[in-house]
């Protein structure tokens, strides 16, 4: 294994060649050529339509209520730190569209880098059994999970006897099955979860009573 006692980015190809042959014509600065590099799909739809004449401002929602409030006023966090397999990174969300083709886009910023995500909508989640939202999990009792996904099934009822430590839940996520445990011992109270249905982290998924 060779040590790079380089600075790591002085072993990069030059690509601004490469790139401004990519976009041809429609690049009309270096700053064109740019927005193609950061986002090659979106930078490229956006060169065309300014070429054709086609470019239209993206449409902005009402503010609900008549609220004049900003988002960010409101409580809503723009700003993130999350942990990937041991790595961090700043997560800064820049901006948000809304398309009317099941896609939204989310403009971030990574560590400083400019992203874009699109996220295309597969199905609707409404929260717990008949459209009700689920309660936050505060107490021992309350079994939840950690991770998104699918309740594949659910292993007690209403008023069976539990210990800490049996299985009380099998859900999958990521295309791997798990099981979801009691952290403590006593009677199961309710149970708000069927198979099939939807689960997010924190939710509380069936109540223990000690």
């Amino acid at each position: 294994m060779s040590v790079i006692d380089v600075r790591p980015a002085d072993l990069l190809k030059p690509e601004m060649d490469r790139l401004r042959n990519e976009i041809g014509s429609l690049a009309k600065s270096e700053e064109d050529v740019l927005t193609f590099a950061m986002f090659p799909d979106i930078g490229r739809k956006f060169l065309e339509e300014r070429a054709a004449g086609t470019l239209v401002p993206e449409v902005l929602l009402p503010i609900p209520d008549g609220d004049s409030k900003p988002a960010a006023a409101e409580g809503v966090a723009t700003e993130f730190m999350i942990d990937v397999h041991g790595e961090s990174y700043r997560i800064d969300i820049t901006g948000v569209g809304v398309k009317g083709d099941g896609t939204r886009h989310f403009y971030l910023s990574v560590d400083g880098m400019p992203e874009e995500v699109v996220l295309e909508e597969l199905n609707q989640f409404v929260g717990g059994a008949g459209g009700k939202s689920r309660e936050r999990a505060s107490k021992p009792g309350h079994v939840t999970t950690s991770m998104p996904g699918n309740v594949v099934d659910v292993l007690v009822a209403e008023g069976d006897k539990v210990k800490a430590g049996q299985a009380v839940l099998i859900s999958e996520a990521m295309k791997m099955e798990s099981e979801i445990q009691a952290a403590i011992n006593g009677t199961v109270k309710a149970v708000h979860v069927a198979k099939g249905d939807r689960v997010n982290p924190g939710e509380i998924l069936i109540e223990i009573e000690a």
